[in-house]
């Protein structure tokens, strides 16, 4: 993390479960890098189909989405498929500057959590937003 940044990361978060999802290697690895040494447990899939693999047999509490995956439409899909199973869970979406506005209002619609732009923010905004989103879905599961 870049000196100075502050980031959000209560200590009832802290060993929880992250999934990268993003087919550039150099992000996901420096965002699976962040988030360890942030005290989560970071997890990486470079497709659709690893990241299916990760959310059915690993604890995931989160996942940082990148929408463009192995064709135009897989991240979309991969974010429906998630909220059919776990419509609880914080889906961050990090996805190319590209990205028309059709494309945020779809993610909203499909139910993205929040959505950022890569480039064009500080990756500790990333971190504190999901955070904030974990620990409200955690005390939304709590009775």
């Amino acid at each position: 993390m870049p000196p100075g940044l502050e980031v959000f990361r209560p200590r009832e978060l802290l060993g929880r479960s992250i999934l990268v999802v993003d087919d550039e290697r150099s992000l996901r690895r420096q965002l699976t890098r962040d988030l360890d040494a942030l005290g989560y447990r970071a997890l990486e899939a470079d497709s659709p189909a690893a990241a299916r693999q990760a959310v059915e047999s690993e604890a995931v509490d989160a996942v940082i989405l990148d929408l463009f995956l192995e064709g135009e439409d897989d991240g979309f899909q991969l974010l429906t498929w998630i909220r059919e199973r776990r419509p609880e869970m914080p889906v961050s979406v990090l996805s190319a500057a590209r990205t028309a506005s059709a494309h945020i209002r779809r993610a909203y619609e499909l139910g993205a959590s929040s959505y950022f732009v890569k480039g064009n923010i500080p990756l500790a905004h990333l971190y504190s937003d999901l955070a904030a989103r974990m620990l409200d879905a955690s005390r939304s599961a709590t009775p």
